[in-house]
């Protein structure tokens, strides 16, 4: 997996316009800012990609029904809110009560996050107060899964770029944070099928790319039909002077023609209702930093432990490794780690981190036999739950830098025999 730097990838500049299909100029605007290595430090990042045995990676996955009608940024920079704010926490709301948003009718402004009120949090939380600016998307990630994102209800959105900062009262803030996102998981830009693997489970992408005035001819399809971006040839660096990054959200795929289905925030007389097609071929080189996030609010995570708890967490580093129970926290060169004795409604486990010297903590989102990168803290780390083997017959997480000979010794049982749908060696 190659997970590229947006370092000096982006300029920002005032905004693009068009002519939409009646005649009106169209201000157009982006609001990506390149990478801050330094803010990336705690995301999980799932490296390298590994499709789970037993995965049927289905040929289409469509999620727009559960995505708000797409919204228009004009001016201003907030294709952050538009992303995640509007678009993916009110995805998940859909999705936890098992709704599209074809079936509200005409969408009511409590049933969808703010697209302004997210972007200007993001905006407070990095020291700015210009409308015109763009976000780093990592920021905005943090954002959404520490604070959230209120109904537009309490806070409508106004694309205009002049005041468009207003008062944040305390019943937004306790709004969004029932909204909140958690455990978010950095992922390749130039690997589809990790892509196609979270769409099939229902997670949207939510990614940065950078443009160039091609994306403009999504205006031409006047909203009625489906728009495909595909520039001629990749644009080396220097033909990338001049544009700037955009922060969109993935809701699906389709492997008949190679491409994703992504929701833009230039309103619906773009592309088809505002959806376009971006090619797998030029994912792998438009796209600089993408991610999924877990539908599980933050409070949910500190649950009592269960009386029988039986997973285990075993640590090694430099070495040494020391087997722990579930819900109890043990100390790793000055981390302490803690893993929570239950799964999420998808199976996974969660680990917490925490680095007592810099009050940072995280949670990491572990599904069996994936392993991830967690950076925290100035440290690395590289852990795994492993399945169910003839040897240890329970769960449990490495982390460890060097896994071979283990996986070799593992694999050499797993070939024995057949595995059920729960990666349980049958009649074990």
């Amino acid at each position: 997996m190659r997970i590229r730097s947006s370092r000096c990838r982006f300029l920002l500049l005032l905004p693009w316009s068009a002519v939409t299909a009646n005649g009106q100029e169209h201000a157009l605007a982006m609001g990506a800012l390149p990478t801050d290595h330094e803010s990336l430090d705690s995301i999980v990042v799932e490296s390298p990609f590994v499709l789970p045995r037993h995965a049927r990676i289905p040929a289409s996955v469509d999620l727009s029904a559960w995505f708000p009608p797409a919204g228009d940024q004009g001016p201003s920079s907030t294709c952050s809110g538009w992303a995640l704010g509007y678009g993916l926490t009110t995805f998940h709301r859909n999705r936890s009560r098992d709704r599209r948003m074809r079936d509200l009718g005409t969408v009511p402004s409590k049933e969808t996050g703010s697209a302004g009120f997210f972007y200007q949090m993001v905006l407070q939380r990095e020291g700015q107060k210009d409308c015109t600016a763009g976000v780093r998307l990592e920021d905005a990630v943090h954002t959404v899964c520490e604070v959230g994102c209120c109904d537009a209800s309490y806070y409508p959105t106004d694309t205009a770029v002049i005041g468009c900062l207003r008062p944040i009262a305390r019943e937004m803030l306790e709004d969004a944070e029932k909204h909140r996102l958690s455990c978010p998981i950095l992922i390749a830009t130039d690997d589809p099928l990790q892509w196609k693997y979270h769409l099939s489970l229902g997670r949207p992408v939510i990614f940065q790319m950078s443009i160039d005035s091609t994306f403009k001819r999504g205006f031409r399809t006047r909203g009625e039909r489906m728009f495909t971006w595909d520039p001629a040839r990749p644009l080396t660096m220097a033909a990338w002077a001049g544009f700037t990054g955009h922060i969109l959200a993935c809701a699906g795929y389709d492997d008949d023609d190679s491409s994703l289905l992504v929701l833009n925030s230039w309103g619906q007389e773009w592309g088809e209702d505002g959806y376009f097609r971006l090619p797998y071929a030029v994912l792998e080189w438009a796209c600089t930093e993408a991610y999924v996030l877990a539908d599980m609010p933050i409070p949910m995570l500190d649950l009592l432990p269960a009386p029988d708890a039986t997973k285990d967490l075993e640590l090694g580093g430099d070495g040494a490794r020391t087997t722990v129970k579930a819900d109890v926290m043990y100390s790793v060169d000055g981390f302490t780690f803690r893993l929570l004795d239950k799964r999420t409604n998808d199976g996974h486990v969660l680990v917490i981190i925490n680095d007592p010297g810099g009050g940072d903590a995280r949670c990491v989102r572990l599904r069996m036999d994936q392993p991830v990168m967690v950076h925290v803290g100035g440290a690395e780390f590289a852990l795994t739950w492993e399945g169910r083997t003839l040897i240890t017959r329970r769960p449990k997480v490495i982390v460890e830098k060097d896994r071979a000979d283990h996986l070799a010794f593992r694999e050499a049982y797993l070939t024995k025999a057949d595995l059920n749908d729960n990666g349980v060696i049958d009649g074990h």
